[in-house]
């Protein structure tokens, strides 16, 4: 597959936006084309996980630079994202809207906020924003309190100060979008290293401690995590470019002189003389062809290798609620699959017309399962199986005909 070369954030949203004003795409597709202008609008999500006491605040206030909040006062669960300057809204019990310019202080604590937005103009804030996830210890609230968050998270963090058999049990069992690109902090300097991080779903380990003079807003070690976090946001970065390319290649509209161009270079040419022997063409007529026994030879060996894979991606889904992990699973095995099934039609390269759309709807679908596996997520999952079962359907009705 020929991949365009890169392009700027600022041109792909250009273009990705002039597609979806055009109004020609498929609802699929301008469902995703959605999603990656969303991707590629807003700073990357980081959420702040762990158990009370673990650290969370200490570390939003380091990521600020200063205290986000009045003394010790523990806030509830509050995003820190860019502003031009500083504000603070509040969302009461009622569901009712405080406004207030500046940080956080006790006055505003002191109404019962359940959740708050912080907005600092902070340069660091233009790519990234902070959710500070608070729950109670109790598994019903880390249960529900991880499921909230995992929609709105690109990346998390999990604070703990030793990562015992109690936390290690609730990151198991949290929601599989959060561990797509997951970091340990510790944040306790007197605790053993954690051991078996990378067998429980993180990225990496990153330890924090508190400044030796107790300001605030400053751990030692943060250094390292915020290059750690520059570094994975160039990566989504460049995932959600990639994705963006392989949309552009096949959805965006081509300029209407470059269609006619085309149309030209394919039709014949009005005054050109047909071949001796030649009957006249009639533009007009479709020509049917039996189906040669090549033909289908042709095609059975792809067609039997796209049955069996479709059984295996069936046999997996009937798992998918018992395991973890599967979202990613699925989607290597449909992309694997789609790649692999091209590559057998095009060993044997299809000559007829039938062969031939049937050669070009699996490059399509190839395509399509690179850019899914790239947004990944269980939805692209469930898209992708859905893909290669369709293809299954096709590849039978063509044989059949």
């Amino acid at each position: 597959m020929t991949v365009a070369p890169r392009i700027d954030a600022a041109g792909a949203l250009a273009r990705l936006e002039a597609a979806r004003d055009a109004r020609a795409l498929p609802p699929r597709a301008a469902d995703r084309c959605g999603r990656i202008i969303d991707a590629l609008r807003r700073p990357v999500r980081v959420a702040i996980l762990g158990l009370p006491g673990a650290g969370k605040r200490r570390l939003l206030d380091a990521f600020a630079g200063h205290a986000i909040a009045a003394g010790d006062t523990v806030p509830p669960t509050c995003q820190l994202a860019f502003g031009e300057a500083a504000r603070t809204t509040a969302t009461l019990a009622d569901g009712a809207t405080l406004t207030r310019d500046g940080l956080p202080d006790a006055a505003l604590l002191a109404k019962g906020a359940v959740f708050l937005r912080i907005e600092a103009p902070l340069p660091a804030l233009r790519r990234m924003s902070f959710l500070l996830v608070a729950a109670e210890g109790t598994p019903r609230d880390m249960r529900a309190a991880l499921r909230w968050c995992a929609p709105r998270t690109d990346l998390a963090l999990w604070c703990t100060r030793r990562f015992g058999e109690e936390e290690r049990a609730f990151w198991r069992d949290g929601p599989e979008a959060l561990k797509h690109h997951a970091l340990l902090v510790q944040t306790d300097p007197d605790a053993p290293a954690v051991e078996g991080w990378a067998e429980a779903g993180f990225d990496g380990r990153y330890p924090v401690a508190p400044a030796a003079d107790g300001t605030a807003g400053t751990l030692a070690g943060m250094e390292a995590l915020f290059a750690r976090l520059a570094r994975d946001i160039d990566h989504a970065l460049a995932e959600d470019l990639d994705a963006a390319m392989l949309f552009l290649n096949r959805f965006e509209p081509r300029p209407a002189a470059e269609t006619a161009d085309a149309e030209d270079d394919s039709a014949p040419a009005p005054n050109r003389p047909a071949d001796a022997g030649s009957p006249p063409a009639d533009p007009g007529a479709a020509v049917a062809e039996p189906r040669r026994p090549a033909d289908v030879m042709r095609l059975s060996r792809p067609f039997l290798y796209l049955r069996a894979r479709a059984r295996a991606l069936l046999e997996r889904l009937a798992d998918a609620e018992a395991q973890g992990g599967w979202a990613g699973d699925v989607l290597a095995h449909c992309t694997e699959t789609t790649e692999r099934l091209a590559d057998l039609l095009e060993a044997d390269a299809p000559d007829d017309v039938s062969g031939a759309a049937l050669h070009r709807a699996v490059i399509e679908a190839s395509e399509l399962a690179v850019l899914l596996q790239l947004e990944g997520g269980e939805e692209q999952a469930r898209e992708a199986a859905t893909l290669l079962l369709q293809l299954r359907e096709e590849f039978a009705q063509e044989l059949a005909a």
